[in-house]
């Protein structure tokens, strides 16, 4: 029983995932260099949807060039899982730090 509900459950993501693939075309994309201390460890790309968010996609995209004069720069991650996803930039912690202290 188990099994069958985790077949169900990715078949379904990927059903899903095919769904959202086949509507949006990614319009833009936001580069972000990566370092680990202070080895440089690449670069990730991050396709946007400006067609289904248009807003959200220029938001972003500005947090990730600092062209407003802050943004994602020295944030870090909180959260990686290898070959799924990550999260991080609190953006208001390095704000905090860096204007009033």
């Amino acid at each position: 029983m188990g099994a069958f509900i985790v077949t169900f459950l990715l078949f379904t993501f990927s059903a899903i995932l095919t769904e959202c693939r086949s509507r949006h075309v990614i319009t833009r994309k936001a580069y972000l260099d990566i370092s680990v201390g202070k080895k440089d460890a690449g670069q990730i790309v991050i396709g946007l949807f400006g067609d289904a968010v248009p807003k959200t996609v220029e938001n972003f995209v500005q947090l990730c060039t600092g062209e407003k004069g802050f943004g994602y720069k020295n944030s870090k991650f909180h959260r990686i899982i290898k070959n799924f996803m990550i999260q991080g930039g609190d953006i208001r912690w390095y704000w905090r730090k860096k204007h009033l202290w």
